[in-house]
């Protein structure tokens, strides 16, 4: 199942602090800032996928990290943003200062991946294919944490078990 793929690159960043705090703040009405960012990851291993049926070599482990660490920076967005506006300006950079913080491996391909992951809502495009997975990969899930589907709600909820066991 994709989410062991999530767990082997990404143990070392579900196990912060952060990703338990993110992991009880709401997001996108109906999910949690770490609920979000598992579902980002597990969309980006399908555009991996489809990169790679198309002859692209894409770094999957880099673009998964990327994605658990993309949105960080909305932790206590009461406190740090003015608005929903600032805050959509403003949480990659926020978010990249915490993932310098949060991992050893930091280095500005993540960086790059995180801080232009709200394209085209702030103007810099990202440029890799792991950035354009992030990115896409995120459009696709905010577009389902805001709709409900049942399918879609299962699949939160054996993400949710597997996390627990």
């Amino acid at each position: 199942m994709e989410i062991s793929k999530i767990f082997f690159y990404g143990q070392d960043i579900l196990q912060t602090p952060e990703f338990a705090r993110a992991m009880q703040q709401r997001h996108h009405i109906r999910t949690s800032v770490g609920q979000h960012s598992i579902q980002v990851a597990l969309r980006v291993l399908s555009i991996c996928r489809a990169f790679r049926r198309k002859g692209l070599s894409v770094d999957e482990r880099l673009a998964v990290r990327g994605a658990l660490l993309h949105d960080l920076g909305i932790l206590d967005r009461e406190r740090k943003f003015k608005n929903s506006y600032e805050c959509s300006q403003l949480h990659p950079v926020e978010s990249a200062r915490l993932a310098a913080r949060l991992v050893e491996d930091y280095d500005e391909r993540l960086e790059h991946i995180i801080v232009r992951h709200m394209w085209p809502v702030t103007p810099d495009a990202p440029h890799s294919l792991e950035g354009i997975a992030v990115n896409l990969g995120d459009k696709w899930a905010a577009v389902t944490d805001l709709v409900p589907d049942r399918k879609e709600k299962l699949r939160r909820m054996a993400v949710l078990r597997a996390m627990a066991s």
